[in-house]
């Protein structure tokens, strides 16, 4: 494997990392306050 090559995954890796840190993040406080999470773009509030 060439070494652009290795940086690339390497690069993608940590963003596809970074991007399951930060939903793990907004779904576990999303549940503290009350939203329920249906998917990364759509929140609906659970007031009831």
């Amino acid at each position: 494997m060439k070494t652009q090559e290795q940086a690339r995954a390497l690069m993608t890796r940590h963003q596809q990392m970074l991007k399951n840190r930060q939903r793990s993040i907004l779904e576990r406080s999303s549940h503290e306050i009350g939203l329920e999470m249906i998917n990364p773009l759509d929140v609906k509030c659970n007031m009831n």
